[in-house]
């Protein structure tokens, strides 16, 4: 809640739908909270102390797993990188292979050319 002298510093001098509204809005009842725990004048405004800190609990495990759920996700994002990397080394070096492979026998068939006649 805000201090009615701000409230009202926030409100010009014009009246116009939007400042109506406005006004309307600063004049808060328990009746207009959507939180039916707390949408009447009989029922506690605030909440307890205990569960304040059961949510502030629950909102750090939650934080804390959202953690290592990314942590785990960047882990993962590294091993396919990685893997990547490696697959396509691989590749490379398959390939060099190959050529390396076509050349000597190019080379043996042009010296068994030379060699026939």
């Amino acid at each position: 809640r805000i201090p009615k002298a701000l409230a009202d510093s926030l409100l010009t001098h014009k009246t116009t739908s939007e400042n109506v509204e406005a006004a309307d809005y600063l004049n808060w009842t328990c009746s207009r909270s959507f939180d039916k725990r707390h949408n009447g004048c009989d029922k506690p405004q605030e909440m307890l102390n205990d569960d304040i800190d059961e949510i502030v609990r629950e909102a750090e495990i939650l934080r804390k797993e959202d953690e290592e759920q990314k942590a785990k996700e960047k882990k993962m994002r590294e091993n396919k990188a990685k893997l990547r990397e490696e697959r396509e080394a691989s590749k490379q070096q398959a390939a060099s292979r190959a050529e390396l492979n076509r050349r000597e026998r190019r080379a043996k068939t042009d010296k068994l050319k030379a060699l026939a006649q």
